[in-house]
């Protein structure tokens, strides 16, 4: 063989090795591409199946939520008017038990002040009689105070000019000199023999006032 069979033969060879190689290739392809379609038939499938599914249970869950969602509402309207009810309830009996107290409290308070008007009145009273005594007391006080300073008054006046009248008759016994008494005559008679001539006796000086 020369160098130009040699070189057919390895075109052959070649050829014929890619030609399998394309045949096989195809076929893998083929059959890959098969398996592809198979795979995403299943998966279109599985998730149309899948989607139905989850559909239904959305619509199950929607179905359950609106019923849950009504039975709540159901629940909390009933619980709301029940305890609207409880509240109107508690409400009026507070309002009457404060009322209530707002007339019993009422009713001390007018009690209490009627006494204490009445505390207040005898108080007063019992003030105005104090204080009636009281001025009645000072008048009579002042009256015989008053009584006092006149007799007091009077008596110092008295005594004032018993003294004044005492010490100008004083003064004025003492102010005017006296003459002297005068002295009698002395008469000298003759008495016979034998017989004695008693003395004349001096009169007595007047007592001074």
């Amino acid at each position: 063989m020369n160098a130009n069979s040699d070189k057919d033969y390895i075109d052959a060879k070649t050829e014929a090795v890619r030609a399998g190689m394309d045949g096989r290739l195809d076929a893998f392809e083929a059959n890959v591409n098969g398996r592809f379609a198979e795979l995403n038939a299943k998966i279109d499938k599985s998730v149309a199946e899948l989607n139905a599914k989850i559909d239904k249970s959305v619509a199950e869950l929607h179905a359950k939520i609106d019923k849950s969602v009504a039975e709540l509402n159901a629940k909390i309207d009933k619980s709301v008017a029940e305890l609207n009810a409880k509240i109107d309830k508690s409400v009026a009996e507070l309002n009457a038990r404060i009322d209530r107290s707002v007339a019993e409290l009422n009713a001390k308070i007018d009690k209490s002040v009627v006494e204490l008007n009445a505390k207040i009145d005898r108080s007063v009273a019992e003030l105005n009689a104090k204080i009636d005594k009281s001025v009645a007391d000072l008048r009579k006080d002042i009256a015989e105070l008053g009584a006092r300073m006149v007799q007091w008054m009077v008596g110092i006046f008295l005594a004032s000019m018993a003294i004044f009248i005492t010490v100008m008759t004083f003064v004025l016994n003492n102010a005017v000199p006296k003459a002297a008494p005068a002295t009698p005559p002395v008469i000298i008679q003759l008495s016979p023999q034998g017989a004695t001539i008693p003395p004349q006796a001096t009169p007595a000086a007047k007592p001074r006032p």
